[in-house]
């Protein structure tokens, strides 16, 4: 175990523990609302030194959760059973998460039983679980059960819900599920939005219910971001400093974010593929790419967008940057753009993942004549 030194916090008020903790997000956000974190814990000992590093007040250790005995951590804490304030945890989504397997054997799934674990032995005021919103599905909902089950059991009242980020002040949507617990069997409210979401009635507003409730308007990605400079360093360079620029900050925002600082650091990014570009251009809110391959077929490709694309060798990544997997590809690319010509074959194949049965060349400014083959040949099912 270990901490960082050379930061100085105020004296804390609440004190908590964080399990699974990563770089610190939780913990963060409660220091802010005055706690101070005593103990951490997680596998990722990268992760792990930035969080020492910001919270250097807290014994820090990387030792499989499995394998920590929470009495003698406790001891070694010096706190009573019953004198933490607070126990915070995110276990590992990715067996619960919709974007993967969802294998009911996946060992992570089970981790949440050590926060549990803990929870018994320290019988906190209160207890903070989060995990993706997969977790409420995953075996019928057997996880959160038992989850809720065995907190009570041990005398929590408990609340589940979910909770999206844009409703607190958040540029992006980003759902997760959060468990909360209140020790002697009390239950704790989760907390009342504070944003409205996006298209939502103004302050004010009238509504068939009456006048709109008095939330402040969504943070927006252009609120977020609109001060950043427009050149972006590739990966390499991430650690290079670079000034904000005379402009800026324009949002109330921006200007937290920056807490006063001149120099921007980590503003890189890496090159996106022509192809995933031509995608993402091609696309429109709501359709989720599935009318890409009809698109490209009544609209054609907007000369506007083969300039950007193609302009000053900026808009596609440098080839040596590619994998050898996608160079041939990102050279083809290259060759339709510059050509004028569409190579239906090879955009549907590789836009929408699915390929067609022949090749047919068309030049955009041909989009007609194009249609006109296309349904001569059986093509127009491509949409």
């Amino acid at each position: 175990m270990g901490a960082a030194e050379g930061i100085s916090v105020a004296p804390p008020r609440f004190l908590t523990i964080d399990l699974f903790s990563g770089a610190g997000g939780l913990t963060q956000g409660f220091r802010a609302a005055g706690f101070s974190c005593v103990f951490a814990n997680d596998h990722e000992k990268p992760a792990l030194a930035t969080f020492a590093r910001n919270h250097p007040e807290a014994l820090t250790t990387a030792e499989p959760i499995e394998k920590l005995d929470a009495a003698a951590i406790r001891r070694r804490l010096g706190l009573d059973v019953g004198q933490l304030d607070g126990l915070l945890g995110g276990p590992p989504c990715q067996g619960f998460s919709t974007y993967g397997r969802r294998d009911p054997e996946d060992h992570r799934n089970q981790l949440y039983l050590h926060f549990l674990r803990f929870l018994e032995e320290f019988q906190p005021r209160s207890f903070v679980l989060e995990n993706v919103v997969g977790i409420l599905s995953l075996e019928d909902g057997k996880i959160i059960d038992d989850l809720r089950t065995r907190a009570r059991r041990v005398g929590y009242g408990v609340a589940v819900g979910t909770l999206d980020a844009v409703e607190f002040g958040v540029p992006q949507y980003r759902k997760r599920v959060f468990v909360l617990g209140g020790r002697d069997g009390h239950v704790l409210n989760l907390p009342e939005a504070t944003h409205r979401l996006p298209g939502a009635p103004e302050r004010g507003e009238l509504t068939l219910w009456g006048p709109a409730n008095e939330l402040l308007p969504p943070v927006t990605v252009r609120d977020a971001i609109s001060d950043l400079p427009a050149k972006v360093l590739v990966p390499r360079k991430t650690q290079t400093a670079m000034p904000y620029g005379p402009n800026g900050p324009y949002t109330a925002y921006q200007a937290r974010m920056r807490t006063g600082a001149q120099l921007l650091t980590h503003h890189s990014a890496k090159q996106m593929l022509g192809i995933r570009r031509l995608r993402l251009a091609l696309m429109r809110p709501g359709d989720y790419g599935t009318q890409i391959r009809s698109r490209l077929l009544t609209e054609g490709l907007a000369s506007s967008l083969i300039e950007e694309l193609l302009a000053r060798g900026e808009g596609l990544r440098d080839l040596e940057e590619c994998r050898t997997a996608d160079r041939e590809n990102e050279r083809e690319l290259r060759r339709v753009l510059q050509h004028g010509k569409v190579n239906l074959v090879f955009l549907a194949r590789k836009l929408a993942s699915k390929s067609v049965a022949m090749t047919v060349w068309c030049h955009s400014s041909e989009t007609a004549e194009f249609m006109r083959k296309a349904r001569q040949h059986g093509l127009s099912r491509l949409s």
